[in-house]
């Protein structure tokens, strides 16, 4: 370096104050620095001295040196005071530079982390629309979420959905259900639902465990129930079931998915029922939870086995009707709601509507069955729908589960 500007910065390091004072008051053209390096640069070169040379005078390899002036490396106490020895401008300002850079460059940093992590979220969730709507899942949490990454994690949390979640019918709808043939075939749909019924059940554990043996008993006392509709019947029998060891819940359907009742295994040993109600009827309510009771009872729905089983009671479908497991769940039971044994003594009726509502409405209440029941299953075999219905065929109590 030349002794003339060792000299000048030794002996008298007010030289240096007053260029930096001229950068200050922008004497000197040069732009404000965001950076402590963007400074030391231009005043080497202002001075014309060469990295090489000051990095002499510092004392430290001239790689160190590019390094911090090309801010890959950030300044140092140390080399702040260098800094002030020989160029005179102040190591707290540096410092305070440096600090106030990394804040800044912190935060641009973290900016583009998170635009990078909303665009990661946003494929994954495409990714998973294409299987499931992500929006009715979403929706049916009641949630307020803004950006994808907070859609993703509640997704993920919530319904189990992983990065390698891929859509597989047998897989993901294992179990047995009962839908509607004519409409509501929406795979994508079911698969929705399903995710939602499940997740409706994830957390919830029976008093005691599911045992085979109490067949006669829990159904006698769901028959039992189912006839009498009285109270809130979705929370007594959820209360009722859960004492054997079944998980029986609500979750209202979802478009293009007319799902009646679902039944799986949520462990190894822990059966459970979900139903949509999306008739507010009692026949229809005590149909379906009998005919999931069947396929659980009957071992259609297991730990180690579960299947899709699409029901088409009602609807003249002779490939669906062909199907043995729903068909026995069908028996099941229709044979537990009313044994054959009392259709054996029902009472002959005309073929006429009012003759036949009349009739076996009577004979319903003396033998202490649900009307209802009795007009659903007639219906079913006469191909009869136009009775007149009143308040009492509502499932009483409305349609949610309200356990104290």
């Amino acid at each position: 370096m030349n002794k003339c500007i060792i000299f000048a910065l030794e002996k008298f390091p007010i030289f240096g104050y007053s260029f930096l004072s001229n950068i200050n008051m922008g004497v000197t053209p040069l732009t404000s620095p965001t950076h402590p390096a963007d400074l030391i640069k231009e005043v080497l070169r202002d001075r014309n001295i060469s990295q090489k040379d000051f990095a002499k005078l510092v004392d430290i390899r001239p790689s160190h040196l590019n390094d911090i002036l090309n801010r890959r490396r950030r300044i140092s106490d140390e080399f702040a005071l260098e800094v002030e020895k020989w160029l005179a401008i102040p190591a707290r300002s540096l410092l305070e530079m440096q600090a106030t850079f990394n804040i800044t460059e912190g935060v641009s940093q973290k900016d583009e982390a998170a635009k990078r992590e909303e665009e990661r979220a946003k494929v994954l969730l495409e990714s998973f629309d294409q299987f499931v709507s992500v929006d009715t899942l979403i929706k049916k949490l009641k949630l307020k979420l803004k950006t994808a990454v907070e859609k993703l994690e509640i997704l993920t949390k919530v319904y189990n959905l992983t990065p390698e979640y891929r859509f597989e019918f047998n897989l993901v709808a294992d179990g047995n259900f009962r839908k509607s043939a004519k409409n509501g075939l929406d795979e994508r749909m079911i698969a929705t639902w399903i995710l939602i019924a499940k997740s409706s059940v994830s957390t919830i554990r029976p008093k005691n465990r599911f045992d085979h043996n109490f067949r006669k008993e829990v159904c006698r006392g769901v028959a039992n129930l189912l006839h009498s509709n009285k109270g809130n019947l979705i929370s007594d029998l959820t209360k009722f079931l859960d004492t054997y060891g079944i998980v029986f819940r609500r979750v209202e359907k979802v478009d293009k998915a007319s799902i009646d009742g679902f039944s799986f295994f949520s462990d190894s040993e822990t059966p459970c029922i979900v139903v949509t109600c999306r008739y507010d009827r009692i026949d229809n309510l005590a149909f379906t939870v009998m005919h999931e009771l069947g396929h659980i009872y009957l071992n259609h729905t297991t730990p180690a086995k579960s299947r899709i089983n699409i029901d088409t009671r009602s609807v003249n479908d002779e490939a669906d009707a062909d199907n043995k497991t729903e068909r026995a769940a069908d028996v099941f039971a229709s044979e537990t709601l009313i044994p054959s044994s009392y259709w054996n003594s029902a009472p002959p009726v005309p073929l006429n509507p009012f003759k036949i509502q009349s009739i076996y409405s009577e004979w319903a209440n003396k033998l202490q069955l649900n009307k209802w029941i009795v007009m659903g299953h007639v219906s079913h075999v006469t191909g009869m729908y136009k009775f007149r219905t009143d308040e009492t065929r509502k499932i009483s109590g409305g349609k949610e589960v309200i356990v104290s």
